[in-house]
């Protein structure tokens, strides 16, 4: 059995599976993870797929068309913002990477406030979809095979990233030459708590798109085993349902409620993050 691609851990355990694949739990840092990993060319195929007109990143597609056709500000959401954006701010020449930059809607969000940025991805589809909106510095690839300086970001951006890797601790040790003294890694990943109205429960939100499936206990985990020091870990409580307030009202009001006292969680996990021996300041 493939050891934890988190902790390297071997003496894991079967943990049933996940739309045809087989799952493990590490007993040292928490991680449910998939025993076997798609190929590199397969994950490229399935990404190109998905940002295609039609599929299940077209929302992503839409973001540029609607950047290019207003003169608002870009959202990028409240948690992104609350995490980074509004607790960061640059000084003049800092300088941010985004690993899986997509079309773009961070790196131009993180831009408009001051920052450097660059960005890097895997599918040429979606770099293609935007470059000519958002005219930002941007390369197609994988984050293994790219050439960076070293020692110059202050910020390595990676939303929704670490779930689809197949060795996460290899990311975390690829990320830290890249960042100053005074580096932070920000990120976000699905939350795989049993409180969490998505989860790893749900097929879409499962392999061979996501391979990795942590909650906060084994987040946190991962990154203080692999000699990093989590700043800050925000775990939303959902305020969202799918349940219709006109046709169950009562059913929706339980819900909600649920949120407020912590009985229900959001669907990601948003993190801080810097190596041990760093010294960081907001």
């Amino acid at each position: 059995m493939r050891p934890c691609p988190a902790c390297s851990e071997s003496t894991v355990r079967g943990d049933g599976s996940l739309n045809g694949w087989k799952i493990a739990h590490c007993p040292r840092c928490g991680l449910r993870y998939t025993i076997d990993v798609p190929s590199d060319n397969q994950l490229k195929a399935l990404y190109e797929r998905m940002y295609a007109p039609g599929h299940d990143y077209q929302m992503y597609r839409n973001e540029i068309r609607q950047i290019l056709h207003s003169r608002k500000a870009v959202g990028v959401g409240f948690y992104r913002s609350s995490v980074f954006l509004n607790r960061y701010k640059p000084s003049p020449g800092d300088r941010l990477l985004e690993i899986g930059c997509g079309v773009g809607t961070f790196l131009l969000a993180a831009h408009r406030t001051g920052w450097q940025v660059e960005g890097i991805d895997i599918s040429e589809t979606a770099l293609a979809a935007s470059r000519e909106v958002h005219h930002l510095p941007v390369r197609q690839g994988n984050f293994d095979d790219l050439l960076f300086d070293e020692g110059v970001f202050r910020v390595v951006a990676c939303w929704e990233v670490m779930e689809h890797l197949a060795h996460p601790a290899q990311f975390l040790a690829r990320v830290r030459p890249l960042l100053r003294p005074d580096g932070v890694l920000v990120c976000s990943v699905p939350n795989n708590s049993s409180r969490s109205r998505v989860g790893s429960r749900v097929s879409g939100a499962g392999p061979p798109l996501h391979l990795n499936f942590w909650d906060e206990g084994s987040l946190r985990a991962f990154f203080t085993v692999n000699g990093w020091r989590p700043i800050r870990v925000v775990v939303p409580r959902s305020m969202l349902s799918t349940v219709n307030p006109l046709r169950q009202p009562m059913k929706f009001a339980l819900r909600q409620a649920g949120a407020l006292i912590g009985m229900y969680e959001g669907p990601h996990l948003y993190a801080v993050a810097a190596p041990a021996e760093a010294a960081v300041t907001a």
